[in-house]
C-alpha cells in the first residue's frame, strides 16, 4: 500500500480475510514528507494496522511529470478523498484530476542516507529500500542493515 493510495491505509486493511496471529499480507511504500511529524504519524498508524514491512522510497525526490495521471478524472466516489499524506485533495479541473500535480507536491527531496537512523527509531520492522540505481547504494544498504533493495529499472533508447 502506498502512501498516495487513493483510500485510507484502515480501509484496505479491513477490506482483508483477517489471519488469526498473522499480520496483513502487506507492506507499506512510505515516500517520507517534508513535514516529518506527517510521516512519524502515518507510521504509527501503519504498525497500528499490523503491518510490518515499509519499502523507503528513494527513486522519486521530484515529481515527474505524469501527464497520464493528470488527466485521469476523479468521479463522485474517489473526488474529496484525502490522500493517505493529508496534503490534499484532489479536485477536478479542466485538465483532470490532480492526481499527479498533488502526489508530489509533499516528498522530502532532501532525504539521504543520514536519515536511516530517524527512521530506525520510528519503525522497528522491516525496511526495505526501493529505488536504488548502482551497486555502491546497494552495498551500502547492507552496511546499513536494511532488510532488502529493490533496484530502479530505467530504460535507455540509443
Amino acid at each position: 500500500v502506498s502512501t498516495n493510495a487513493s483510500f485510507p491505509i484502515e480501509d484496505i486493511v479491513s477490506s482483508l480475510s483477517p489471519s488469526p496471529n498473522s499480520p496483513p499480507p502487506l507492506f507499506f511504500q512510505l515516500y517520507v514528507s517534508k513535514t516529518r511529524s506527517n510521516s512519524e504519524a502515518l507510521l504509527r498508524q501503519v504498525w497500528s494496522l499490523g503491518i510490518r514491512t515499509i519499502f523507503l522510497t528513494v527513486d522519486s525526490p521530484l515529481a515527474g511529470k505524469r501527464e497520464a495521471d493528470e488527466r485521469v478524472r476523479m468521479d463522485d466516489e474517489q473526488q474529496g478523498i484525502p490522500m493517505m499524506t493529508g496534503v490534499g485533495k484532489p479536485v477536478n479541473d479542466k485538465r483532470g484530476g490532480g492526481l499527479g500535480r498533488i502526489t508530489g507536491s509533499f516528498i522530502d527531496e532532501g532525504l539521504d542516507w543520514s536519515d536511516l537512523p530517524w527512521l530506525r527509531r520510528l519503525w522497528k520492522g522491516r525496511i526495505v529500500l526501493k529505488g536504488i540505481m548502482c551497486a555502491e547504494d546497494a552495498s551500502r544498504a547492507a552496511e546499513e542493515g536494511l532488510d532488502g533493495i529493490v533496484l530502479r529499472y530505467v530504460t535507455l533508447s540509443l
